[in-house]
């Protein structure tokens, strides 16, 4: 099950047409991935300031449709797969009126030991908060 949030689409976010320039698109997947956390009980931050660090390793985006200035974004966030140290989440962006499409990203996440910076078992409690969002 998704959660979800609407969002504007802000001027920082956008190039000098008024069009949501790519970078700024990855705003939306991280405010998508801070919703489904704090869904879940474990805000951001609470989860990224202990002893385990969370870095992104892997992201893929596909563009569908233009997002302009002004507009509103419905974004859904869920979980797409939990393995042993890492899960991928699954985020698309539509726009709040009209429900089209406009871009979805998929998001590898590795949680590690913060004084080692290796990889270590996701901790049941997070493990059990993100399998109660697995898309189907």
């Amino acid at each position: 099950m998704a959660v979800t949030v609407i969002e504007p689409v802000m001027f920082r976010d956008t190039d000098a047409s008024g069009i949501g320039h790519y970078i700024g698109m990855l705003r939306y997947v991280e405010r998508g991935e801070y919703a489904l956390m704090e869904a879940i009980g474990h805000p951001a931050s609470e989860l990224y300031l202990g002893r385990l660090h969370f870095p992104r390793v892997h992201l893929e985006v596909d563009y569908r449709h233009p997002i302009r200035f002004g507009e509103y974004l419905r974004i859904e966030a869920g979980v797409i797969r939990i393995g042993t140290t890492s899960y991928t989440l699954g985020v698309s962006v539509y726009h709040r009126d009209d429900q089209s499409l406009r871009f979805r990203a998929a998001v590898t996440v590795v949680v590690v030991d913060a004084e080692t910076m290796r990889p270590t078992p996701i901790p049941e409690a997070l493990r059990s908060g993100l399998a109660q969002h697995l898309l189907d």
